[in-house]
């Protein structure tokens, strides 16, 4: 796979964190903070169990590559049944799982940083696009980018505004390729 690939998502994400990224950061936080102490007071049933907060968020797009837990975890155990990783399959059901990886893309940019190039491999997979690979066209990676924000009109934006970047990446990547 191309570096470009991989560098274009991570370097927008870092430049476009909006305001609200943290505010939903704290509801996960929040979320989870109220499931372990919940899970604890089953265990004990002392006192009044813990109160839930008032809003609960069980995920977002979260770290240097704004990746959502739960497409971590699809994309993880999807290049695993490949062959390509030697993570065991995880269930995207279980929250303790989910809260694992959110935090790990959340606190760890390496965990964060390789994990977008296995959504890339499962996001060519979903669209029925042949996997990322050194003689990919522009074209190609320009569906892999615009996969990578999802699908619709959102994701079509999100090719458009990151192409040109992945383009800047490219031509500096190239003549390091050449040297």
């Amino acid at each position: 796979m191309r570096k470009s690939l991989i560098q274009t998502p991570i370097f927008w994400e870092l430049r476009n964190n909006r305001a609200d990224d943290t505010a939903m950061d704290l509801l996960v936080r929040t979320t989870y903070a109220y499931r372990e102490a919940y899970e604890l007071w089953q265990q004990n049933m002392i006192g009044p169990p813990p109160q839930p907060p008032a809003v609960m968020k069980h995920d977002t797009s979260t770290g240097i590559a704004q990746i959502f837990a739960d497409t971590a975890i699809n994309s993880r155990n999807h290049c695993a049944s490949q062959g390509l990783i030697n993570d065991p399959q995880a269930n995207p059901g279980d929250w303790h799982v989910v809260w694992r990886v959110w935090k790990l893309l959340k606190e760890d940019n390496e965990y964060s940083a390789s994990t977008v190039l296995l959504v890339h491999i499962w996001g060519a997979a979903d669209i029925n696009q042949r996997r990322p690979t050194l003689d990919y066209t522009e074209v190609e990676s320009g569906l892999i980018l615009r996969r990578y924000n999802g699908s619709g009109s959102q994701a079509e934006m999100y090719m458009q505004k990151t192409l040109p970047i992945y383009r800047i990446f490219e031509k500096y990547n190239s003549v390091a390729r050449n040297l």
